[in-house]
């Protein structure tokens, strides 16, 4: 009998030759910033979307990526084959692209809205900034050692039977 070998899910990720390996890692770390781990399938003929389809079909989470040709494409395992969920060119910034992608595709697996703009990527200049507290707004020592004598006399108590 021909031992079964576990294999862990993830979102799966076809390359063709002609991409640069650091694009997969970018892939890598925008899924690894949603808690999704990926990994590196073969990539079949010369179309993208297709490749993108047969990794979401061979992913147990039934989502992959594809990047070839000049594109990055997107694919659920439910959609049709020919229909990707996101499909773009590469263009000037294929680092960023691929780390947003991978974010999406980790982003379907956890049934999170996809991010489909640059607005998420950077911090925009009207976000509102953090005031740090003023020193009249902090307690005071002898508040602090007040608070601590508290938990410390609470956590004496506890594990013990009554």
């Amino acid at each position: 009998m021909a031992e079964l070998v576990p294999t862990l899910p993830a979102v799966h990720v076809a390359l063709f030759a002609d991409v640069d390996p650091a694009l997969e890692r970018q892939i890598g770390f925008g899924a690894e910033e949603e808690g999704v781990p990926t990994r590196r399938v073969r990539a079949d003929g010369a179309d993208p979307v297709a490749a993108a389809y047969a990794a979401a079909r061979s992913s147990s989470f039934g989502v992959g990526l594809a990047i070839g040709a000049g594109r990055i494409a997107l694919h659920e395992g439910h959609m049709p084959p020919e229909r990707a969920v996101l499909e773009a060119a590469l263009g000037a910034e294929p680092a960023r692209l691929a780390r947003r992608f991978g974010g999406n595709a980790a982003r379907l697996v956890v049934r999170l809205p996809l991010r489909l703009d640059d607005e998420d990527d950077a911090v925009s200049a009207s976000a509102p900034v953090r005031e740090r507290a003023r020193r009249e707004d902090s307690p005071s020592a002898a508040d602090v050692a007040t608070i601590v004598a508290r938990v410390l006399a609470r956590l004496a108590t506890r594990g013990t039977p009554t």
